[in-house]
C-alpha cells in the first residue's frame, strides 16, 4: 500500500461561490481544506491567519471528519470585493508545541473586483494512467501545471475548473491483497456474490486516503491546489476506471458498491470538502437525486463573475449502460438554469465526457456481443483455461468497452443525449444567454460546435453551442493513429433535429493540416471575459511542445460571442403544452418537456404565427391546437387533459398573458394568445384522439430527418 510520508497535507484552497447582492456590492466565498495527523494537533486545533487590506485576522477551524488517526479541517472565507482586486495572503499555525513536525508557509490569491471580468482556466486528467512511462513526460515535475503556474504568476486565475480524473485511482485492485484475491475468483457468479469484508473496506479506504494525500503533495499540484481557488467534479478516474460504464450485475455488486461508497467519501472531502451528512442536510450547495434519504448525485452551479454561471453535471454517480444523468436529476438541473440571474450572459456546462466528440463505428457492437457470449458460463469456463481474449478483458468485460460506452454517442446514450440538446435550446430561446460545454476525458483537445441548419450568423444563432475539450495537463496523449482515426470518422451532420448541426471545427487547420479538428497533446485552458475589446469570452488552449517538455507553448484562441440580436420568447411554456401528435412524435413518453423545446421548430410545423427563420413553407394545421393541455375534453376540444409541465417563475408585462407558473383549476384556460387560429372547432369524430398509452422510455423519441 502507497506510504505517507508528511504530518499534514495542505491547505487546500477551493472556491465556493460569488453572489451579486446589488450592482455596487458583491460577496466571495471559499474555503480551505487542511489534514493532520493527532500529533499535530495534541495541544489544539489549527489556526488559519489572513492579511486583507493590511489587516491580520484569523480563522477557526471545524472539523469534518478523521479518519484513523488522521483529522480533516475546514476554514471558511467569506469576503466582500471592493471595486478593484485585491490579494489575500494566509497560513496555517499549529500548537507551538508541534510547529516542527509540519511545514510553515504562506500562500497568496487574489480576489477579484466586484464587477471585474473574471480570468479563469480549466483542466483534467491531472495523473498518470498505468503503463505510462512517467520519465517521458517529466515525471512529477509536471511542465503542463508549471507552466500553468506561471500564467497565473503573471496574470492571476480568479478560479480554476478540474474537469474530472484529478487523479487516478485504478490501481486500488492492485495495491489491496483482498481486492486482488476477488478478482482471482474465476466464476463470475460466485465473485459477483462476494461480499465487502472489513479487511477489504480497510484497504480500500488507506488506498484512497493515501492516493488523495501523495497525489495533492506532488510539485506544482500543491502550488496550484493552495494558491487559486479550485473548483473540482469528478470522473471515472477518481472511483477508477469505466465505473458505471460496466453492466448492472456488476455495478450493483456488493465489492463495487463497496468501493464506490469509500470513493465517494474521500471525494466529497478532498474536492468538495464536505460530507456526505453535510450534503444531505443541505449545508453545501451540492445538489441531486435522492433515493431513501440519500444523494446519488453531486451537481452545483457557480456564478464566476455577474456573466458567467459554471454548471457542473455529475455524469459519474447515476451512470449506467442505459443512462447518463436520471431524469430527475436533468429536472433539478434545468430548473436551476431557468433560474439563473438576469446578468448571466454565459451558461459553461461542465460534462466531464465531451457531449459531440468523432464516433468510431461498429467497435462497440462487436465488442458488447463479446461481453454478452462471456457472461454464458460455459464460454467464460473456455475463456479462463484457455487464456484467450485475456489481454484485452478486464472485469470479465471487453477492455475497451467501458470507454466507448462512456461516451455520449454510444447507442444507449443518444436518446438522452437528443434530450439534453432539445432542453437547452429551449431555455436558450427563453432567456437569451450563450451555453458552450467544457469537457475533457479523451486526452487531446478539441473544438467542437452545435448550430444551426441552414448556417447563420454564430452570434445570433441560439443554437449555436460550442464544446472546448482540454485535456490532458498530465496525462500521456493518445497515439497518432487514434488521432488519425478519429479525424477519418467525424463529417457534419444533422443531429438533434432537423434544424441543428454538429461538427467539429478545424481548429489547428493553419498550422497542422492532417490533425486540424483534434490534437493529442498535452493542454489546459484560459478563459478571459472581454480581453481585446470584445464581448464575450476569449478561450484559449494553450499545447504543449511534445518534443520540448519545458519549451513555449502554442496558443490556439477561440471566441465565443454572446446571443446578440435575438428576441427571447415567452411562449416556450405555450409549445410545451401541444400534445405530440401535433410536432410529428407517435411514441408517447413520461417527460414533462418531451416533443420541441425550440421556438423555431414549433414555427416550422405551423404551432407558432412568427416569420419562420428557416424560410420554409409552413404547412396548414388541420385544426385549431388547444390553448392550454389543462382542459378537460368536450365536444369542442376533443384533446384528453394532459399533465402541467412544473411550475418556474417568467417575466411577462401585466395583459401579456404570461403567467409566473401553471397551476391546474377552474380558472383557467385563460383567453386564448393571438396568433392561435380561431373559428368552429371540427366534430369529435373528424379526429381520433391522441392515444393514451403507458410511457415507454425516459427520454423521448425524436424522428429521424
Amino acid at each position: 500500500m502507497p506510504p505517507i510520508q508528511a504530518n499534514a497535507f495542505g491547505p487546500y484552497l477551493r472556491f465556493l461561490n460569488f453572489a451579486q447582492i446589488h450592482p455596487a456590492r458583491s460577496t466571495w466565498t471559499g474555503s480551505v481544506l487542511y489534514v493532520t495527523h493527532s500529533s499535530v494537533v495534541r495541544s489544539g486545533p489549527p489556526i488559519l491567519m489572513f492579511v486583507d487590506n493590511n489587516t491580520r485576522q484569523s480563522l477557526t477551524a471545524r472539523m469534518l471528519d478523521t479518519y484513523m488517526e488522521w483529522s480533516f479541517w475546514r476554514f471558511d472565507f467569506n469576503f466582500e470585493l471592493g471595486m478593484s482586486p485585491r490579494p489575500i495572503m494566509y497560513w496555517i499555525e499549529v500548537p507551538p508545541t508541534e510547529r516542527a513536525l509540519v511545514e510553515m508557509k504562506s500562500w497568496n490569491f487574489t480576489l477579484p473586483g466586484a464587477d471585474q471580468k473574471w480570468r479563469w482556466g480549466a483542466y483534467s486528467c491531472s495523473g498518470y494512467s498505468s503503463g505510462v512511462d512517467r520519465s517521458k513526460w517529466g515525471g512529477d515535475d509536471h511542465p503542463m501545471i508549471q507552466d500553468l503556474l506561471k500564467q497565473h504568476t503573471e496574470n492571476p486565475f480568479h478560479a480554476i475548473v478540474g474537469g474530472g480524473d484529478q487523479l487516478y485511482n485504478d490501481a486500488v485492485f492492485k495495491e489491496s491483497e483482498e481486492l486482488g484475491k476477488w478478482l482471482e475468483i474465476k466464476n463470475r457468479r460466485a465473485r459477483l456474490a462476494e461480499v465487502f469484508t472489513p479487511k477489504m473496506q480497510h484497504e480500500t479506504e488507506w488506498f484512497y486516503f493515501s492516493n488523495y494525500c501523495n497525489r495533492f503533495a506532488e510539485k506544482g499540484f500543491r502550488e496550484a491546489l493552495a494558491c487559486i481557488p479550485n473548483v473540482m467534479i469528478w470522473d471515472d478516474h477518481d472511483i477508477f476506471d469505466g465505473w458505471g460504464s460496466y453492466p448492472d450485475d456488476l455495478l450493483n455488486s456488493h465489492v463495487f458498491q463497496g468501493i464506490y461508497q469509500v470513493a465517494c467519501r474521500f471525494y466529497l472531502m478532498f474536492q468538495q470538502h464536505a460530507t456526505s451528512e453535510m450534503v444531505m442536510s443541505g449545508q453545501t450547495e451540492l445538489f441531486g437525486r435522492m433515493v431513501s434519504g440519500n444523494h446519488v448525485s453531486f451537481n452545483f452551479i457557480k456564478q464566476f463573475g455577474p456573466n458567467v454561471s459554471l454548471i457542473g453535471v455529475d455524469i459519474r454517480a447515476e451512470r449506467t449502460k442505459k443512462q447518463v444523468v436520471s431524469r430527475e436529476t436533468w429536472e433539478m438541473i434545468f430548473a436551476r438554469i431557468r433560474e439563473l440571474p438576469q446578468t448571466t450572459q454565459h451558461v459553461v456546462l461542465v460534462l466531464t465526457v465531451p457531449i459531440l466528440y468523432p464516433k468510431v463505428p461498429l467497435t462497440e457492437a462487436t465488442l458488447e456481443m463479446l461481453s454478452m457470449f462471456n457472461r454464458i458460463d460455459a464460454v467464460n469456463e473456455i475463456l479462463q483455461k484457455t487464456g484467450l481474449l485475456s489481454s484485452i478483458m478486464a472485469f470479465d468485460e471487453p477492455e475497451l468497452l467501458d470507454d466507448l460506452m462512456d461516451h455520449w454517442t454510444a447507442g444507449p446514450h443518444m436518446q438522452e443525449r437528443t434530450y439534453v440538446i432539445n432542453r437547452l435550446q429551449g431555455i436558450v430561446e427563453l432567456r437569451g444567454f450563450r451555453v458552450m460545454f467544457l469537457s475533457g476525458d479523451v486526452h487531446a483537445a478539441a473544438i467542437g460546435q452545435f448550430y444551426s441548419a441552414p448556417k447563420r450568423e454564430l452570434a445570433s444563432d441560439p443554437k449555436y453551442m460550442p464544446q472546448i475539450i482540454s485535456s490532458a495537463i498530465v496525462n500521456a496523449p493518445p497515439p497518432n493513429m487514434i488521432i488519425k482515426m478519429m479525424h477519418m470518422f467525424n463529417i457534419a451532420k444533422v443531429s438533434v433535429n432537423s434544424c441543428t448541426k454538429e461538427k467539429m471545427v478545424r481548429t489547428f487547420k493553419a498550422r497542422y493540416k492532417n490533425t486540424d479538428k483534434v490534437m493529442g497533446r498535452r493542454n489546459y485552458l484560459i478563459v478571459e471575459e472581454s480581453r481585446r475589446d470584445q464581448d464575450g469570452l476569449l478561450c484559449t488552449l494553450r499545447l504543449e511542445d511534445p518534443n520540448v517538455l519545458w519549451g513555449p507553448c502554442e496558443n490556439f484562441d477561440i471566441h465565443i460571442p454572446p446571443l446578440v440580436g435575438f428576441v427571447k420568447h415567452l411562449a416556450y411554456d405555450r409549445m410545451n403544452s401541444f400534445p405530440p401528435e401535433r410536432f410529428g412524435f407517435n411514441r408517447p413518453s413520461n417527460h414533462q418537456f418531451p416533443y420541441v423545446d425550440t421556438l423555431e421548430t414549433a414555427n416550422a410545423l405551423g404551432m407558432i404565427g412568427l416569420p419562420s427563420q428557416r424560410k420554409m413553407q409552413r404547412p396548414a394545421p388541420q385544426y385549431p391546437a388547444p390553448p392550454f393541455p389543462q382542459m378537460a375534453p368536450t365536444a369542442q376540444h376533443p384533446y384528453p387533459a394532459q399533465q402541467p409541465p412544473p411550475a418556474f417563475p417568467l417575466q411577462g408585462a401585466p395583459g401579456s398573458g404570461v403567467h409566473s407558473s401553471f397551476q391546474p383549476g377552474p380558472q383557467y384556460p385563460p383567453p386564448p394568445p393571438p396568433f392561435l387560429p380561431s373559428g368552429p372547432r371540427p366534430p369529435p369524430d373528424s379526429q381520433p384522439s391522441p392515444p393514451n398509452t403507458p410511457p415507454s422510455s425516459f427520454y423521448p423519441d425524436i424522428p429521424k430527418v
